[in-house]
């Protein structure tokens, strides 16, 4: 979310949560298609070899990142169901376990976990990766913005991979967005590069990063680069930008980029961006 509406959508949920409409969650609440579950705090992330065994997520598969805005404007399901149509991965920030999704979900037999960052009226948003591969590990992490105290949240879920010795670690990542300083949103970063540092396989680390300064693009992609991470670029290049600065990002290592492309909607203040990658 841009940062003029996120301040004015953020004084709202704090008059909401006083009057008992908004909650947090006090654990790490993660939704799947089998129902609720208490996730890890992302302390270890295990790195499994598969030695061999073949299936999972195919060799080239593609990749689909979008801050969906709540869903809150009108044409969020078809852009969804065509921008979906060939991703073998989806990373949506700013997801809510609304029923209409969880149709969807469920009609194009997706496997998904969705952090509960927060409710209201009993409507959980937060970040969501869905597959039709089943992951083979979960964790999350919330880091509450020091303004407003809302958390954004990140989880990591990790995939097996067709030919890969180990699997595919995935971080999806709404980062944080008002605050005075970078104490908070530097912790959040910081906090991926340590779950990346010593992964031995493919990694990718995408999502909304609010970089609307120079100085947290800057910090972002020094972290990323001290752990090898590239970036994907785009041409034409349509990510969404806040005072000409681009939020939306992609990192991966240990993988091939074969195509990527960005679409304009007017289905969210963000647009959908699509990876190919291979191993």
């Amino acid at each position: 979310m841009r940062l003029i509406s996120c301040v004015t959508t953020s004084v709202l949920l704090v008059t909401l949560s006083l009057s008992g409409c908004f909650e947090v969650p006090s654990n790490e609440l993660e939704l799947t298609k089998d129902g609720p579950h208490i996730l890890d705090r992302c302390l270890r992330i295990p790195a499994p070899e598969r030695k061999g065994v073949r299936g999972g997520l195919p060799a080239t598969f593609q990749l689909l990142n979008w801050n969906i805005q709540k869903t809150t404007q009108s044409g969020w399901l078809n852009e969804l169901t065509q921008q979906a149509s060939k991703a073998d991965l989806i990373l949506l920030q700013e997801s809510v376990d609304s029923t209409e999704m969880q149709s969807w979900l469920q009609t194009h037999e997706q496997a998904w976990q969705q952090v509960i960052a927060f409710r209201y009226e009993g409507q959980g948003a937060g970040v969501m990766t869905a597959s039709r591969q089943q992951d083979v590990y979960s964790c999350s992490s919330r880091m509450p913005e020091p303004t407003t105290r809302i958390p954004k949240s990140m989880l990591v879920t990790v995939y097996p991979l067709d030919g890969s010795r180990y699997p595919l670690l995935v971080v999806n990542v709404h980062a944080v967005n008002v605050e005075l300083g970078m104490a908070s949103y530097r912790e959040q970063i910081k906090r991926i590069a340590q779950w990346v540092k010593k992964y031995p396989g493919p990694v990718i680390v995408a999502g909304d990063f609010n970089t609307w300064s120079a100085k947290r693009m800057f910090l972002l992609r020094q972290l990323m680069s001290k752990q090898r991470m590239q970036e994907v670029g785009w041409l034409p290049d349509l990510r969404s930008q806040f005072g000409g600065h681009i939020l939306d990002h992609v990192f991966y290592r240990g993988l091939r980029v074969q195509a990527a492309v960005v679409e304009a909607t007017s289905a969210s203040d963000h647009n959908p961006m699509r990876v190919t990658f291979s191993l």
